[in-house]
């Protein structure tokens, strides 16, 4: 048995930046924890149920996911292409896309500080400033959790009763409130300020109504096709009827909006997995929805370093 190295362990507990690490590590995996144990012991249980299943597997369909996947990426593309537009960045589209695309894949470590860092970096090459990559990514992830957020609501109707569902929509309006708040743009371009002089930039932020709101529509199409995707994933391997579209896509805006807000700030790892799983088990069976998750997760990421990489070949 490995001897555990007391000396270097406290070292990493007590050091600043490591303590921080340790504290996001520490929330996650309490938020996260129980979750995951509850799935573990239903599929357990339902073993025996899921095995009974008489499966239908259509691998082609996980294609057509490919598909939705680049077309909710096109919209999200287009989208961050305005606004770098709008701040006085590069306006040319392949050099953004190529940019989004490689910096997304930074997105796996935790805290928003890497993902602006990643991209400052990038674009850095292309001379663009710093600071607007900066206050782009952050109006970025204020406008796509606020739009996912609504998405949810207006899809609401079509769904069912969801596990937690006075807790989740309590959560859901709070956040809601807090991004609508956020998105006033004397509020924006105070808090982008704040923290841009903290960084020692002493760019000025002037985001206004007319560098939002076109994108917004453009969130709105990404969170239905994402959600189309999901539907498609599920036909894969458990036939469920087309009026279940609606439920779909609220039930994706209000899991995708939940693993973004706690993979910026916190562990994301298994956020989408555990949350997917728990709010599909209104339509579908709990070890099904399980499978399901884990299914839309895999082409999902494959998806996103299919596009990283054709990116990368082109430059």
């Amino acid at each position: 048995m490995p001897k555990v190295d007391w000396k270097r362990l406290s070292q990493w507990l007590t050091d600043r930046k490591d303590r921080s690490l340790a504290r996001r590590a520490l929330l996650t995996l309490l938020l996260v924890g129980p979750a995951l144990a509850f799935i573990a012991y239903q599929t357990w249980t339902n073993w025996g149920q899921l095995r009974s299943y008489q499966w239908e597997v259509r691998p082609w369909l996980w294609g057509l996911g490919f598909l939705g996947y680049s077309a909710a990426l096109t919209c999200l593309l287009v989208a961050w292409s305005y606004l770098i537009g709008r701040l006085g960045g590069k306006a040319r589209f392949r050099t953004n896309a190529r940019v989004y695309c490689l910096s997304g894949l930074s997105k796996r470590i935790p805290g928003f500080i890497w993902y602006m860092a990643g991209r400052a970096l990038l674009y850095r090459e292309e001379g663009v400033p710093a600071s607007i990559s900066v206050i782009a990514s952050a109006l970025e992830l204020a406008l796509t959790a606020t739009v996912g957020l609504l998405t949810f609501f207006l899809m609401l109707p079509f769904v069912g009763n969801l596990p937690q569902q006075d807790t989740l929509l309590i959560v859901a309006v709070a956040l809601l409130a807090v991004g609508a708040v956020i998105l006033q743009p004397a509020i924006f371009n105070r808090i982008v300020g704040f923290f841009l002089r903290r960084l020692g930039s002493q760019a000025q932020v002037r985001v206004t109504y007319r560098d939002i709101l076109p994108t917004v529509p453009l969130y709105l199409l990404a969170w239905a096709i994402g959600g189309g995707m999901l539907y498609v994933v599920i036909q894969s391997v458990y036939q469920l009827p087309l009026e279940m579209l609606p439920s779909i896509i609220g039930i994706w805006a209000a899991s995708g909006t939940l693993t973004m807000l706690l993979s910026s700030f916190l562990f994301g790892m298994g956020v989408r997995e555990v949350t997917l799983s728990l709010l599909l088990t209104v339509l579908l069976p709990q070890p099904m929805a399980v499978v399901v998750a884990l299914l839309f997760g895999l082409i999902f990421v494959l998806s996103e370093l299919a596009w990283a990489g054709i990116f990368a070949l082109l430059r």
